[in-house]
């Protein structure tokens, strides 16, 4: 008999559990019925970090903010990131240009990589520029670009380097 008690109490307590666990997805309609809520509001998924597919943030946004921002390593992983989405991130290219005089030789290399990448006409000249860096990885690099570009002008220029 015992045993049957502690058996009936022991569901009870695990149905009760479920049920606390439940509560929160339990509205009342207006005529004092309860009903499951069928999908969270647009705000009940904005502070759950649950996001709906038209709400998404825009990485390229939060990876240009950290490019101009973070410190050296958040720049560089922003660089690398950004390179990383290619032709879409083309919106960035002047941040990423402007990378390419950053202090850090890290962010500058991974500029240099997410330049090439990104692609345009407009790297080019920023490129031939960074054949002088005082960084001979982000010479190099610059120098490994401008080849695969192979543009008259690039080629010039790394003649002329060698020079």
């Amino acid at each position: 008999m015992r045993l049957l008690q502690f058996s009936l109490i022991l569901c009870l307590i695990i149905f009760a559990s479920g049920c606390v666990v439940l509560l929160p997805f339990i509205e009342q309609d207006g005529k004092g019925q309860k009903n499951a809520k069928a999908d969270p509001t647009a705000e009940e998924r904005q502070t759950s970090g649950v996001r709906s597919r038209g709400n998404r943030p825009d990485p390229l946004k939060k990876l240009v903010a950290q490019l101009q921002n973070g410190d050296s390593a958040a720049r560089t992983r922003a660089a690398t990131g950004l390179g990383d989405q290619g032709r879409r991130a083309r919106s960035a290219l002047p941040q990423l240009i402007a990378a390419l005089d950053d202090e850090s030789k890290n962010v500058r290399r991974a500029a240099v990589k997410a330049l090439e990448k990104v692609g345009g006409v407009e790297i080019e000249e920023p490129l031939i520029l960074k054949l002088r860096d005082r960084d001979r990885y982000v010479r190099e690099s610059a120098a490994n670009v401008l080849r695969r570009l192979g543009s008259p002008r690039a080629r010039k220029a790394l003649k002329d380097l060698k020079v």
